[in-house]
């Protein structure tokens, strides 16, 4: 922090402020001919879109396109860096006006090197004004013209004073890069820092804690740090309009701070894996998915997500967060409609939850799994997959020794599930027919006609409805209590069914 220890910073915003002033003033008269002329006429035609090109001795290059969309955040401050890149380098842009730019942008990139972290930073060899700058898991050298559009595209995007609020952020972004101990709070949460496990199958509506660092959210926290490409690499079958109804996500907060150096490379500063955040995240969403008796389907993991404005104002105009997206799932058309939150089912879900890391819960966690697939299964074999599933998962809890499973699984299941005979009878009949189902679809390859009327896909439906609930009754009764010490003197001791 002794860099910083002599230095005003409130004048220098002020003197940043006054330069960004001056060169709007100064670009008023070409930036809008030079995003919105048809520059493609007067440098071949590159397609549709709008195209920014330079002249380079009698070389003319094409150096990019936009489309309608360009005055949106993010690509306005990455096309008029191009411009301040062009009048800085003495490139000829193709539009009128331009001449009063460069010593305007001069002014403005002679304030930002004075900050002293910049003045470490920058490279200053050829007029050259080239920094190294790292965003948690994205870095790279930039210039200064592009911290300059980003400042300027902030300025834009803001109320009143819009170019002191831009310096003031950039001055206090550029002082927690110097922090040694955990960056302090920004306004506009600048530095607030995020990971998602972004999901389809359930409806969230409103913010709904999980546990310490872990929050449901609905689509709109998501939304600022996904554009259309990100969007459609996660869920390539959702339209953009219905993604708020469909998607929602599990969200772990932090904060982070820029690295800014004369050079570097990304093993400067590695931030910490967010591993095991999406692991848990996938159990929760497992739990959910069993105590809502629905599909819930993770899309895939997104990390390292900062504010947009926060990146633009540090030159890096087109951030994008670090996405992983699950292409071995079911195809969301295909799967109901999302079920709402409902929040008995959320508690039953949120109990194991906490224990996750205990071995009573990793004693169960591959038939959590298996539970929770079978909800999403599709194809030609899913009626069938599914009754497998529950009652693997059910022999497995109950822990079934070979001879007489059936019987050791009924009685078992009826004694450990029930308080009395009424519903021990019960308990016993439906894990029957469970059992019998399974049975069929096991060994039978050429079923009788009396196997047929089993294998109806509305019966195994119904069938696999009755045992999912039988089998999400006795995992939720396990994980809270644990098995008996003995199972056999479990029945011995109950009055069940024969």
């Amino acid at each position: 922090m002794k860099l910083l220890a002599d230095f005003d910073d409130n004048q220098w915003v002020n003197r940043l402020a006054e330069t960004l002033q001056e060169l709007s003033q100064a670009q008023a008269d070409c930036v809008d001919a030079y995003f919105e002329s048809p520059l493609h006429d007067r440098a071949g035609n590159f397609g549709e879109g709008i195209h920014i090109i330079r002249k380079v001795g009698s070389d003319i290059q094409h150096s990019g396109t936009f489309g309608k969309d360009i005055h949106r955040s993010g690509r306005y401050a990455e096309a008029l860096g191009r411009l301040y890149h062009a009048a800085w380098f003495n490139y000829t842009p193709a539009s009128p006006g331009h001449e009063p730019l460069r010593p305007a942008l001069e002014r403005v990139l002679n304030v930002l090197r004075q900050h002293p972290v910049l003045a470490q930073a920058v490279s200053n060899r050829n007029g050259n004004l080239e920094y190294w700058i790292q965003l948690l898991g994205s870095g790279g050298l930039r210039h200064l013209v592009y911290m300059a559009a980003g400042l300027m595209d902030r300025a834009r995007e803001l109320p009143d004073d819009g170019f002191s609020v831009a310096s003031t952020e950039l001055a206090a972004l550029l002082l927690i890069s110097q922090a040694f101990d955990k960056p302090p709070a920004l306004p506009n949460h600048h530095n607030r820092a995020y990971h998602f496990v972004p999901f389809v199958g359930l409806q969230v509506t409103e913010n709904v804690r999980i546990a310490d660092g872990m929050t449901l959210v609905p689509f709109k926290e998501i939304q600022p740090y996904l554009d259309d490409d990100d969007l459609q690499r996660l869920a390539p079958d959702i339209a953009p309009n219905r993604a708020p109804d469909l998607i929602a996500a599990i969200r772990q907060p932090g904060r982070w701070k820029p690295l800014v150096l004369s050079q570097g490379n990304m093993d400067n500063y590695l931030p910490p894996s967010p591993r095991r955040f999406f692991e848990d995240a996938d159990v929760m969403l497992r739990l959910l998915s069993i105590t809502h008796a629905a599909p819930i389907l993770s899309l895939g993991q997104m990390g390292f997500c900062i504010q947009q404005p926060a990146a633009r104002l540090l030159g890096h105009h087109r951030y994008n967060p670090a996405i992983n997206w699950t292409h071995a799932r079911p195809s969301v058309n295909a799967l109901p409609k999302p079920v709402p939150l409902d929040d008995e089912a959320f508690a039953l879900a949120a109990k194991p939850f906490e224990q996750r890391n205990e071995n009573r819960f990793k004693d169960y966690a591959a038939i959590i799994a298996r539970m929770a697939e079978s909800r999403a299964r599709k194809g030609p074999f899913a009626y069938q997959d599914r009754i497998l599933d529950v009652a693997i998962a059910l022999e497995q809890m109950y822990e079934l020794d070979p001879g007489e499973i059936s019987f050791k699984l009924r009685a078992r299941a009826a004694c450990f599930l029930a308080d009395n005979s009424g519903q021990r009878e019960r308990i016993f009949r439906q894990v029957r027919d469970v059992y019998n189902l399974r049975s069929a679809l096991v060994h039978s390859r050429r079923p009788s006609k009396k196997l047929k009327k089993l294998l109806t896909p509305q019966h195994m439906t119904d069938t696999f409805e009755t045992g999912f609930a039988l089998a999400r009754a006795t995992l939720m009764k396990l994980l809270d209590q644990g098995p008996p010490d003995s199972w056999d003197e479990l029945v011995i001791s109950a009055d069940h069914p024969r």
